[in-house]
């Protein structure tokens, strides 16, 4: 068994608290913290509707402050949901502590933290994984695979889209800072960031333009351009209004069809010749699959198979770059 804590009850938090809590023939709750004592008992609002825990969890120590239950408690795993700004700290602070951590996406809030953040798990010997969860998603599974496999012929061109509401329930608007979030081009972008870097890989250079309404980067556009003339783009934007919800999917052309996810998360095949079809697809707590992922390589004592921290930090690397770009008007080669 692991003993496990977590810093940061806000949504994902919750969410992490909650799949933690269905591990438990894995993982042994031993600690929970969070600046805000009442967190625990809140119902926190994301993107995809309200996070609460519905156990009685009175039993389980509950700390303000990071450092001082690090130091008490001395747990084995400790999940890092807290504000982007706030993920190399108190992974580091973690990992100094003797555990293994996993740490919301993005990985960081700038790229010479995410350097630490790998160098401390390196040096320590301590498992870090970001929760980059697309990786584990089905649909998103599916891509890779046909694009991998050449099934569907030579891949040409794709599009991503993620559209949301500003997420104003952050804990001191945290989201609406954008030196503390990178707003939505950091935020809530770096998804589609993630998937293309997985998929296609980095690109040679970027070019993007963005959008500064209601808040610093609102917005954000991309083309990633590759050598082989590969043309991809992305596009996001938080804006709208909660009666809008949050919507997301992409169109990836190849030779021989077009494959689609839906707004339901569906993947259907368009082929040049003959008609549609839906390829089946098992949806899977994506969240809970990724910590599985990091539990087993602890306990098997091997690395992390799926999101390296390299990887994650090359998809940081890729949206900072987009950000660069959008404020300068001019191409980020990476």
């Amino acid at each position: 068994m692991l003993n496990c804590a977590v810093i940061g009850l806000g949504g994902l938090g919750k969410l992490h608290l909650n799949n933690l809590l269905s591990l438990k023939d894995e993982v042994n709750l031993i600690a929970l913290c969070d600046v805000e004592p009442n967190k625990l008992t809140e119902v926190a609002a994301t993107n995809q509707g309200v996070q609460e825990t519905k156990v009685d969890l009175s039993h389980i120590p509950f700390y303000t402050d990071a450092e001082e239950m690090l130091n008490k408690e001395k747990p084995d795993l400790v999940i890092v949901a807290l504000p982007t700004y706030l993920h190399a700290k108190y992974a580091i602070m973690a990992m100094e502590a003797g555990a293994h951590v996993f740490s919301e996406k993005p990985m960081a809030r700038t790229s010479e933290e995410a350097i630490k953040m790998i160098e401390t798990s390196e040096r320590l010997g301590k498992k870090l994984m970001i929760g980059q969860c697309l990786r584990f998603n089905n649909a998103c599974k599916t891509l890779k695979q046909f694009y991998d496999s050449g099934e569907l012929g030579k891949f040409v061109r794709a599009d991503f889209h993620r559209y949301s509401l500003v997420p104003v329930w952050g804990w001191d608007h945290w989201y609406e800072d954008f030196e503390k979030s990178g707003c939505a081009a950091l935020d809530l972008h770096v998804h589609d960031v993630d998937l293309i870097n997985w998929v296609f890989g980095l690109p040679e250079y970027v070019s993007s333009a963005a959008g500064h309404r209601r808040t610093p980067f609102e917005s954000i556009s991309t083309r990633y351009h590759y050598k082989d003339g590969t043309m991809v783009t992305a596009s996001c934007d938080w804006s709208f209004g909660d009666s809008f919800g949050f919507r997301r999917g992409f169109f990836a052309i190849f030779e021989n069809a077009t494959l689609e996810m839906t707004e339901a998360g569906e993947i259907k095949v368009h082929p040049l010749d003959g008609e549609t079809y839906n390829v089946p697809i098992v949806v899977v707590n994506q969240y809970l699959e990724e910590m599985k992922e990091l539990i087993s390589a602890i306990k098997e004592d091997r690395p992390v198979k799926v999101l390296v921290p390299e990887s994650t930090k090359e998809t940081l690397d890729l949206a900072l770059a987009e950000i660069k770009s959008a404020q300068t008007g001019e191409p980020v080669y990476l």
